[in-house]
């Protein structure tokens, strides 16, 4: 498990779907590190419908997050 802590500087829009599953939400977002000279920037995504209203973003938050990177081809 990772971990970030900076200030969101960029929000996508919710994106939806349904699959053989069911339906599905994502939504993308940007932190980026504070008080660095050259800062980092984390491109993150929360997925499930849930989570998406559960934390309820917005830009110029504050915001330590612990993530797993993963990816798929």
């Amino acid at each position: 498990m990772s971990e970030c802590k900076g200030k969101i500087v960029s929000i996508g829009e919710i994106h939806t779907g349904e699959t053989q599953r069911g339906k599905w939400m994502s939504q993308q977002w940007v932190v980026e590190e504070q008080g660095a000279l050259y800062p980092e920037r984390w491109a993150l995504e929360t997925f499930g419908e849930d989570k998406v209203k559960e934390f309820d973003l917005h830009v110029g938050e504050i915001v330590q997050v612990q993530y797993a990177s993963r990816s798929t081809e």
